[in-house]
């Protein structure tokens, strides 16, 4: 096995096969105290995950000064990189290095390098989904629930664009809308854009944010969408 961290792939470093990757991140839970026992759960949040993985590093036609001159190169970034390994070539984590620890040999190294993987995800590729008609189900087959962008285009003069989903749960835009004008909506960020440019003041009061949630999803648009996402995974 081998990986792919900040785009790059070092054919020289095997994965081991002993890498151990969590079914779940650890959970934190806020309690406050029962006055009759115990305590009661007031809230909770998935910590990060550190990420430990055994290499062996074959360098026969490098010095070990430069070997860590290129690994220092290749892993140190000041944001989270995509970290993907090649059994599970399709999802990624967002991770950061953190440490590496070698023990030196002749022609190869062996030891563990860390990555700290700040939330606790992985991620696959984007999905986009065109809504053409009024309705449309979206299948959601990641573990949590995502944000998600949509371009629409209005097709003829309108005073609202809507999206809404199956739980009544909307997004109302009310403006003079023309012919061709392009609206994007982008959830995670909550951020509203006319024709490119920042306009929040068009969301109507009755609108309430919502994610796509893991399953069906029915949205429904009032003028021609793509709806863009992305599974997550524990």
């Amino acid at each position: 096995m081998q990986f792919t961290f900040n785009g790059i792939r070092k054919k020289y470093i095997t994965v081991l096969s002993h890498l151990q990757r969590p079914v779940l991140p650890s959970i934190s839970y806020t309690t406050t105290e029962r006055v009759e026992a115990g305590e009661r759960v007031t809230g909770m949040k998935m910590d990060s995950i550190i990420l430990d993985v055994p290499v062996v590093i074959y360098h026969r036609d490098k010095t070990m000064q430069e070997l860590k001159l290129e690994l220092s190169s290749w892993l140190y970034s000041e944001d989270e990189q995509k970290l993907v390994f090649s059994d599970t070539p399709s999802q990624f984590y967002l991770a950061r290095f953190l440490s590496v620890e070698l023990e030196e040999y002749e022609h190869f190294s062996k030891g563990i390098i860390q990555f700290l993987c700040p939330t606790p995800y992985q991620y696959a590729g984007e999905i986009v989904v065109p809504i053409t008609e009024q309705q449309r189900d979206i299948h959601v087959v990641g573990q949590v629930p995502v944000f998600w962008t949509l371009h629409a285009r209005i097709d003829t003069r309108t005073s609202q664009f809507e999206i809404r989903n199956q739980h009544g749960e909307k997004l109302i835009l009310q403006h003079q809308f023309l012919e061709n004008d392009v609206i994007e909506i982008d959830a995670g960020k909550r951020a509203i854009y006319l024709n490119r440019d920042a306009r929040m003041s068009l969301l109507s009061f009755e609108s309430r944010w919502f994610p796509l949630r893991p399953g069906v999803n029915i949205l429904s648009v009032s003028a021609p969408s793509t709806i863009t996402y992305q599974n997550i995974y524990f």
